[in-house]
């Protein structure tokens, strides 16, 4: 079934399905492992205290994600991935932190071939 999705689609879909476990995170890293051109495998990695509780409005007092970054974040990793267009078979990572209330987001990708 996701042979026929885009890669970009799939991306998204993934960020999406990681909403829950993003929002309250201050950093960490969300990865994916691709193989031809399908997204076999995802996840978040952070350390613990990295976690702060949101309120039931999603608001705490520091720094952390929410999910307008969220989808900051799904903007950012499907126009990268967009203009990829050869890449088929590797893993992204996409190292994420809050300063001051906006995240920064560092993207890696790694190739195999």
């Amino acid at each position: 079934m996701l042979m026929s999705i885009p890669l970009p689609v799939q991306v998204d879909m993934v960020l999406e399905d990681l909403t829950e476990e993003l929002c309250g995170l201050k950093e960490g890293t969300v990865f994916l492992q691709i193989e031809d051109g399908i997204v076999k495998t995802y996840g978040v990695r952070h350390r613990l205290e990295n976690r702060v509780e949101l309120g039931t409005e999603g608001e705490c007092q520091v720094a952390a994600v929410r999910p307008r970054q969220v989808e900051l974040l799904r903007e950012m990793a499907t126009d990268v991935v967009k203009r990829k267009t050869h890449w088929t078979t590797g893993m992204m990572s996409y190292r994420f932190v809050m300063r001051k209330g906006s995240i920064q987001v560092t993207m890696d990708y790694k190739e195999q071939k």
